[in-house]
């Protein structure tokens, strides 16, 4: 019972987290950078919706599987910018996602 009480409080922190403005900024951010991205391998790699939007996805993250990789000295380039910029506010949503959902979980035990 006080593992399912915990899965529960667990899943309305990340609820709460969600609804603070700073969050929601930044994840917007976020989904911004990863479209605008996605637009640009399109156009500069010339790859399909899917394949730039996962390469945008995995590169703002730092995955970077390494299975797509741009050829392009434009493409290059881009995404050394992108993942100078895209990362940072990657982390700094995951960081302020993080900050929520540990401070809900503090004040509700």
């Amino acid at each position: 019972m006080q593992l399912l009480t915990a899965y529960i409080r667990l899943l309305r922190a990340i609820y709460e987290a969600f609804t603070h403005q700073l969050v929601l900024a930044l994840f917007s951010v976020n989904l911004l950078l990863v479209s605008i991205a996605s637009v640009i391998y399109m156009h500069i790699e010339g790859w399909g919706f899917v394949q730039a939007l996962y390469f945008s996805v995995i590169t703002i993250s730092t995955v970077g599987y390494g299975d797509l990789v741009p050829i392009t000295p434009a493409g290059k380039l881009f995404t050394s910018g992108y993942i100078f910029i895209g990362a940072g506010f990657f982390f700094l949503a995951v960081g302020a996602f993080a900050e929520d959902v540990i401070k809900y979980i503090r004040e509700h035990r």
